[in-house]
């Protein structure tokens, strides 16, 4: 799938390989649940979610960036990463900011993990 994906979110969604679509699905549950207030927004052809700030993204593999395919499964990327308590959960690689996690497939997904990190990322950002 290439950076032109559907304008509507759930199309976009229901585009994705099986796989992705699952664990895509679960990520964006996790994220409208425990952040409510958080606006969903297609950018970059993925979806980000907005409280004051950009607060978080999802990423799936079949989405390409600048041309290339990313890590196999689905991203959860954290804008202000740094300001939150991960224990190394979050990678940054040469980002100063964002730091994100990859979960290969839906059975990967630590669901306490996830809304303990969206939880500290709504308070950081004044949406909680």
């Amino acid at each position: 799938m290439k950076a032109n994906t559907p304008d509507h979110l759930d199309d976009l969604f229901e585009q994705l390989p099986e796989e992705e679509r699952l664990s895509a699905a679960i990520l964006r549950t996790l994220i409208l649940e425990t952040l409510p207030g958080i606006r969903e927004k297609k950018s970059y052809g993925a979806p980000f979610y907005f409280g004051r700030k950009a607060i978080c993204y999802l990423w799936p593999a079949s989405i390409t960036w600048g041309g290339k395919k990313q890590a196999a499964g689905v991203t959860l990327g954290f804008h202000q990463a740094r300001e939150l308590r991960h224990d190394g959960f979050l990678e940054f690689g040469t980002r100063k900011q964002i730091g994100c996690h990859v979960f290969p497939s839906a059975m990967a997904i630590d669901v306490a993990r996830v809304q303990d990190l969206l939880l500290q990322a709504g308070r950081a950002d004044g949406l909680l």
